[in-house]
């Protein structure tokens, strides 16, 4: 989504009270436009790659959703640029080598998540008068079909997660703007005008479905280590009790007996 213009990286603690450890985790906010190697400004390929290296390495990938571009595309010609506006070509290459990746490391929980965004024109939960959740729902399975293929193609394992999110929750669309863009003739921009909802105040909804997610993938991942950590020190164990036990014959038994070498094994 546009909007960011320097990467930047949350480093938080979910931390339930005293006593507790409680839950680390980063995550990395980068331009959007990055992805795009047409819209990628030559002096930030370096940045790219360092997004990239981040995104191999982490075992969740947020993909956020601009549902707006998608609800007003009101007809054939708008629909057939929303895949532009949206880059969902790009996003589908940077989510399947996420998965790639997520294969190559099997043994980690790994956790994609769609957050359609800026919902609160088509919800009716926070003080909106239509709901259209349904119609999102169905624009969003129509639009990212390929990019969730490509996903369960290359990691069948990686949960998916569809979680809408009113970003302010106190505002909605008036008017869509459809326009050329004149760098592009064939290309179409989107804009759109907004109105803010009576009391004028802040509610966002539906990010803490995403933060909740999130900590259970955390907890499944740190089980996932204390598992295969146990099994490793199973199988040492195993392999020193077989050691120290090991039959070498008459003689060989009695000349480990003398020398202590059975006491010490």
């Amino acid at each position: 989504v546009s909007g960011t213009e320097e990467s930047f990286t949350f480093d938080l603690l979910l931390d339930s009270g005293p006593g507790t450890s409680g839950i680390r985790l980063s995550l990395l906010d980068y331009p959007g436009g990055w992805i795009d190697p047409a819209r990628r400004p030559e002096e930030r390929e370096k940045d790219w790659e360092s997004c990239k290296s981040w995104i191999r390495d982490s075992s969740v990938l947020i993909v956020p959703v601009e549902s707006a571009v998608m609800m007003e595309a009101d007809s054939a010609y708008r629909r057939r640029a929303v895949p532009s506006i949206l880059n969902t070509h790009d996003v589908g290459e940077v989510s399947r080598d996420w998965a790639k990746e997520r294969t190559r490391k099997n043994t980690e929980p790994a956790l994609l998540i769609f957050c359609p965004v800026k919902c609160e024109s088509y919800f009716s939960d926070n003080g909106g008068l239509n709901d259209k959740s349904k119609i999102l729902r169905e624009c969003f399975q129509d639009h990212y079909l390929d990019v969730l293929k490509a996903v369960k193609g290359e990691a069948p394992h990686v949960n998916v997660l569809y979680a809408p999110v009113d970003t302010i929750g106190c505002v909605e669309i008036v008017q869509a703007h459809w326009k050329k863009d004149e760098a592009n003739p064939s290309e179409l921009i989107f804009t759109a005008d907004y109105r803010v909802r009576r009391p004028n105040r802040q509610t966002v909804k539906g990010a803490d479905a995403v933060l909740i997610s999130l900590c259970q993938h955390l907890i499944e991942a740190q089980k996932k280590v204390e598992e295969f950590s146990a099994t490793e020190l199973d199988n040492k164990a195993k392999e020193a009790k077989d050691f120290a036990e090991e039959d070498n014959g008459f003689f060989g038994n009695i000349w480990l007996w003398l020398s202590r070498e059975r006491n010490r094994r």
